[in-house]
């Protein structure tokens, strides 16, 4: 049974992993085609993605290439840019933690900390925190084949699908109250006023 428990465990960080990419990669779809100019995307957004663009396109100076480039952002290129600029970053997501989780909900999708969002009933985010460290960990000896003689029982496991289920919930719930504070009418959307 240790193996199937095990495998378990294993198969909630994948799906976890999963999951977030999921939720980023679509609801960073959602805002490149409902936004109106790239100006609309948060600067908290936006300046990471030209860092990345910047990086990626080996801008130096001035050439053909690098004014090619800054084209494509032009019209609705930077459409284009911002979706593959969110692939880029959930395709880099390898250990789906808190703070990797923190810094690609901030650098996609303008969420300041998505560890925020994580509470139910009297668990808040440092329990919920702690308990997805506890099971990253679990997942890397078992892994890495650390882990020895101890035996991972069905309560880990069937922990580790819960904890999946309640943060997956309370993450489309905190990207749902993030798209709030859009102005998200078709494609005339943009940051509103505070």
């Amino acid at each position: 049974m240790d193996v199937l428990n095990r495998s378990s465990l294993l198969l909630s960080v994948s799906a976890w992993e999963w999951f977030c990419e999921d939720l980023i990669r679509r609801n960073g779809a959602s805002l490149a085609k409902r936004f109106k100019r790239a100006d609309d995307l948060p600067v908290g957004v936006r300046d990471p993605m030209l860092e990345w663009y910047y990086n990626k396109t080996g801008m130096k100076s001035l050439n053909k290439t690098s004014k090619e480039a800054l084209w494509s952002l032009a019209g609705h290129g930077w459409r284009e840019i911002y979706r593959e600029y969110v692939a880029s970053k959930t395709a880099a997501l390898n250990t789906p933690n808190s703070d990797n989780l923190k810094k690609i909900f901030r650098s996609t999708l303008d969420i300041d900390d998505i560890t925020l969002s994580w509470r139910y009933q009297r668990w808040g985010p440092e329990i919920y925190v702690g308990k997805l460290e506890d099971m990253l960990k679990l997942r890397h000896r078992i892994a890495h084949g650390d882990i020895g003689d101890e035996v991972v029982g069905k309560g880990a496991a069937v922990a580790a699908v819960a904890l999946v289920r309640n943060l997956g919930r309370r993450s489309v719930e905190s990207v749902s109250q993030n798209f709030k504070r859009f102005d998200l009418q078709g494609r005339n959307a943009r940051l509103k006023p505070a």
